[in-house]
């Protein structure tokens, strides 16, 4: 884990994609 903050964001950013793209209408 030598950039904790580099994955984290990484999570954060793919799981609102994964939010937005399956109802990108909201």
């Amino acid at each position: 884990m030598p950039h904790p903050a580099m994955p984290a964001t990484r999570l954060s950013m793919s799981a609102t994609q994964m939010l937005v793209t399956p109802h990108p209408a909201n």
